[in-house]
């Protein structure tokens, strides 16, 4: 993410070179404050299965909305409502 300027640049999200494509079914919130995102989980960075997480872009706080990745379920962000 960038300033309209195209300064200030930092990443929203924390891929690592373990599984770059970790991080999938990104969608924005309607008013821009938030990036829902889902992925597996950071101790296994290669299970198919992923939770959705959201990011509140101003604190920079990550919510963890589901939990059910270990457990065989993939969740996948697709829209807000």
């Amino acid at each position: 993410m960038m300033t309209a300027e195209g300064d200030s640049l930092f990443s929203l999200t924390n891929e690592t070179e373990v599984n770059p494509f970790a991080y999938v079914f990104y969608a924005w919130s309607p008013d821009g404050r938030y990036l829902a995102y889902s992925r597996p989980s950071p101790t296994d960075e290669w299970n198919v299965y992923t939770d959705i997480y959201i990011h509140e872009i101003e604190t920079g706080n990550l919510t963890k909305i589901t939990d059910t990745a270990r457990n065989g379920t993939a969740n996948h962000v697709m829209d807000w409502f």
